[in-house]
């Protein structure tokens, strides 16, 4: 390595391991300075064995297993790996908690409203999710829908599930004679 000519500018500094005199532009100057890696390495190590980075045990808030982490990150780190972590986000996030949640009610791609209900109600599909029509009318008269009955939106508005917008049909052909007049449905 040559020598650093003396010119305006430069500064002197001193290594903070091994005490050796170093030029640096003022620029370069940092909080901590070394005038090689062997002593900047050095001090890191001594760092470690002085218990500054030890691992520090830690249990898993979601399996319950013991870890290792380092002091730095003992206060915040709460999963042994992704898989806990993803878990965890999955239950932190669940329906109403999470922000996106809209009371479980979406549109699907035929423009039904779909509420969710839970895959117990009857009905429901295997996601929990009913027409919004079929739980309307369900909740209001009483009548739990058997799997071939259908409901018919009277004004042919497929989100307005309003009691008095719903009539039942025993069958898809008597909905399609009757509801329709024997017109096909109008498809979104």
């Amino acid at each position: 390595m040559g020598r650093i000519k003396p010119h305006i500018g430069n500064t002197i500094v001193h290594c903070d391991n091994c005490g050796r005199e170093i030029r640096k532009f003022p620029s370069q100057v940092k909080e901590h300075n070394y005038c090689s890696r062997a002593c900047a390495q050095k001090v890191n190590f001594s760092n470690l064995r002085d218990g500054a980075n030890r691992p520090v045990e830690k249990t898993c808030l979601v399996c319950g297993r013991p870890f290792a982490v380092k002091a730095v990150r003992s206060e915040t780190a709460k999963y042994c790996g992704t898989k806990c972590y993803a878990e965890a986000k999955r239950e932190l996030f669940k329906m109403e908690n999470n922000p996106q949640w809209n009371g479980g009610v979406v549109i699907d791609v035929h423009g039904y409203r779909l509420r969710k209900v839970g895959p117990d109600y009857p009905g429901a599909n295997s996601k929990g999710y009913i027409r919004n029509a079929r739980y309307v009318w369900q909740e209001t008269t009483g009548d739990v829908l058997k799997a071939g009955e259908e409901i018919h939106h009277i004004n042919e508005d497929r989100l307005d599930d309003r009691i008095e917008n719903l009539q039942k049909f025993a069958s898809h052909a008597e909905h399609v004679r009757i509801g329709h007049n024997g017109r096909p449905t109008r498809r979104s």
